[in-house]
């Protein structure tokens, strides 16, 4: 064994103890903590109390067994000790496993080859010290324990302890009151979750769960019943001895209080919240697909669709809802089919993925033709599951035939493109090429940095036909006497309907004159009237704009001219200024060509002259508008109770007059409407209300600042009003007031 195995060796042994402590530590604080959550609740102290009590005995178990075993600080010298006490064949020399051969002397490094040799044999021997079975013993007795300590607990206690003393008199009074109280929990069967006992009044269930309450009291009492959200009551069922049961099904939130009477006295518990957990809807994602695809027809024609799918309860279906589309026009046609997952064949469960196999060729599509589709899913929800989908998704099969007949030049129709681009997109393509420059071969960058340019052109040539230019001779220097195919370029580099057709695209508006047409000869040429006369055939003078925007509309074309150049050279980054120049001209272009309609003002009937400058203003009569604002508040009785409340606090009251009874029962029934809608912030409020309406509560005064912040919350913020507000001024105000009048005019 060289020294790097017995090394390694030392580590196993640090871990195999670290092991074996650890599970001692587990199982002697689990044990102290179960231990202690049972007899607290033999003590009936409350439920979160106990865990929170139990974890810190845990906490506390687990730290100080830490330093009494120094795992803290547990190092290879332990266990180089623990060998040299254990093992005499060590012969007291296991600390020289851990020391280099360099730093050893002759003696020594012989010394250690031979504590190595023994190492060697004796390490399958070794058992290090635990008590991980004593432990277990301990940890199975405090289990037994805690059972029988929780058997001995009243399963009415728990309950008892949340009402409030008031509503339980004493026995020697001889009124009925409750000894115990329990609450059954069934949520739907589809949840597939099991019955439960709540713990607390304040009940959070599923929807649609069924409740049960089973009440027991020290006497019968009479008229037994459940007031939900101060709207509805259900009355109890007796069953024997003094024992009451309840049964309903929970469909929506608010809360709810137990009323009973006795001898013509009415007593009600306080007020407890019901807090409905909804059944969501199934959730839906697809994340292989983009939502719209575009397949060549020489492309794989199958798509592979991947849907996560997951509900908080379970799934009961899903389909595929794909409509075809084929055609154009007027007779597009569209047929829908409902698929079926292939994987898996049925759905079940709360979380899955299902895929499927798209054959567009089954679905018979031909280039040109599109696919829609959406999936769909259902819940396990009765007896009305919910349903949830996605976004429609497309995918079109391109159609490159009709891009191949374009190019046919002898045919007599009209072969413009059906778009084309704006300046806008014509940038958007543009910063799109220079992010992806990295990602694409040269090539590609110049054919698509090209096509741009061509896109530019065409673009170009549509703002010249505003100029009167019919072709490209409209801008620029003067054409020379050229072949046919020499002048046009776009027969080289595009479409045959880039150039002669684009009169197509444009009413042609046919000006008449009255006079004669001018003859090209020599003489009509030095006609003294040519400076007067409409040269409609100059393609300067041909615009539908008006000087100013015709410059501009100059200006901007000049700019796409740039553009083009450079999309031509592959250097679209110097192209993008002359862009935007083009683009900003032509949002100037569109704000100034707009048309807008003059405001007309008021017109005042005429004055009668023999009246101006008398001063006579007898038939001048004021208009006097009375207006009486509805300055009716909401929440009378709130606001009402908080001066009683703020009187309470500032006088440090310690009873309740019968008026101020009063005014807090009224305020407790405005309240309960908004505690059916949110239990959790007013629910507390509407109990300290009842309690002061009953008189029934010892006043706190940091009870009465709390219901003074929970009313405050109720009322609506108030806004400033442009009204001119009157405040009465003291005699001393006035006085300084005209003190500084005084000092300010000196």
């Amino acid at each position: 064994m060289s020294g790097e195995q017995a090394r390694y060796h030392l580590d196993k042994l640090k871990y195999r103890y670290l092991f074996l402590r650890w599970i001692e530590i587990a199982l002697i604080s689990s044990a102290l903590a179960l231990l202690a959550f049972a007899i607290l609740g033999f003590l009936s102290t409350d439920f979160l109390l106990r865990i929170f009590l139990s974890a810190l005995f845990a906490i506390g178990a687990i730290t100080s067994m830490i330093f009494y075993y120094g795992l803290h600080r547990l190092n290879n010298n332990f266990f180089t000790s623990y060998l040299n006490q254990h093992f005499p064949q060590m012969n007291e020399s296991a600390d020289l496993l851990l020391i280099d051969e360099n730093e050893l002397s002759s003696l020594q490094q012989l010394q250690k080859k031979k504590t190595l040799e023994r190492f060697d044999t004796i390490f399958p021997e070794i058992k290090l010290p635990h008590r991980v079975f004593r432990s277990l013993g301990v940890f199975t007795a405090c289990v037994v324990l805690s059972m029988a300590l929780s058997s001995l607990n009243f399963p009415g206690t728990k309950s008892l302890m949340q009402f409030p003393k008031e509503i339980r008199p004493d026995k020697s009074s001889g009124s009925v009151f409750i000894r115990s109280l329990s609450i059954t929990v069934s949520p739907p069967r589809y949840t597939n979750l099991k019955s439960f006992e709540s713990v607390d009044f304040n009940l959070v269930l599923p929807e649609g769960s069924l409740v049960q309450w089973l009440a027991q009291f020290s006497e019968q009492p009479s008229d037994v019943k459940i007031l939900f959200s101060g709207k509805d009551s259900a009355n109890f069922l007796f069953e024997k001895k003094s024992n009451y049961q309840l049964q309903k099904v929970i469909t929506e939130s608010g809360f709810y209080q137990l009323q009973w009477a006795d001898k013509n006295k009415t007593y009600r518990s306080d007020f407890y919240k019901i807090e409905m957990v909804k059944d969501q809807s199934p959730k839906i994602s697809i994340k292989n697909l983009d939502q719209f695809t575009r397949l060549k027809f020489t492309d794989k024609l199958t798509v592979e669709l991947k849907s996560d799918l997951s509900d908080d309860y379970g799934l009961s279906d899903a389909q595929i809802i794909a409509t075809v589309s084929k055609g154009s026009g007027e007779g597009v046609k569209f047929r829908e089919e409902k698929l079926r997952f292939s994987s898996p064949q049925k759905i079940s469960g709360n979380r899955l993925e299902a895929r499927r196999d798209l054959d567009l060729k089954k679905f018979g599509l031909e280039p040109g033709d599109e696919l829609y589709f959406y999936v769909e899913v259902f819940d396990n929800k009765v007896p009305v599951p919910n349903r949830s989908r996605t976004e429609t998704f497309f995918i079109a099969l391109q159609d490159t035939a009709r891009e191949i007949s374009s190019m046919d030049s002898g045919l007599g129709v009209d072969l413009m493109p059906e778009y084309f681009r704006s300046q806008r997109q014509i940038i958007i393509d543009t910063e799109k090429l220079l992010r992806g420059k990295k990602t694409i071969s040269q090539f590609q960058f110049n054919s698509t940095s090209n096509e741009l340019g061509y896109d530019q052109k065409v673009l170009r040539l549509r703002y010249g036909q505003f100029l009167g230019e019919e072709d490209e001779a409209g801008i620029g220097l003067a054409e020379s006497p050229q072949s046919e195919e020499e002048r046009d370029v776009t027969k080289q580099y595009g479409h045959q309907h880039d150039t002669k057709n684009e009169h197509n695209l444009v009413e042609q508006k046919n000006l008449k004159h009255d006079h004669a047409t001018e003859s090209k000869s020599d003489e009509e040429k030095e006609d003294p009237l040519k400076a007067f006369v409409h040269q409609h055939d100059n393609t300067e003078e041909a615009t539908f704009f008006i000087q100013s925007l015709k410059s501009k509309l100059k200006a901007a074309i000049t700019q796409m001219w740039e553009a083009e150049l450079y999309l031509r050279l592959y250097q679209p980054e110097k192209s993008l200024p002359y862009q935007y120049k083009a683009l900003n001209l032509l949002k100037e272009i569109s704000s100034d060509s707009r048309i807008f309609v003059h405001r007309s003002g008021f017109d005042p009937p005429p004055l009668k002259e023999d009246k101006r400058l008398t001063a006579d203003l007898s038939e001048i009569k004021t208009n006097t508008n009375l207006r009486k604002l509805d300055l009716e508040k909401e929440f009378p009785a709130i606001r009402e109770a908080l001066i009683v409340l703020e009187k309470m606090i500032v006088e440090n009251a310690s009873s309740v007059s019968s008026q101020s009874q009063k005014t807090f029962s009224k305020a407790g029934q405005e309240l309960s409407s908004l505690a059916i809608e949110q239990p959790v912030v007013y629910l507390k409020g509407l109990s300290l209300l009842k309690s002061l309406s009953e008189n029934q509560k010892k006043i706190d005064l940091n009870s009465l600042r709390g219901l003074q912040a929970i009313l405050l919350k109720v009322l609506p913020q108030q806004t400033s009003s442009p009204v001119r507000h009157q405040f009465a001024n003291h005699s001393l105000n006035q006085k300084f007031l005209q003190s500084l009048d005084q000092v300010k005019h000196e």
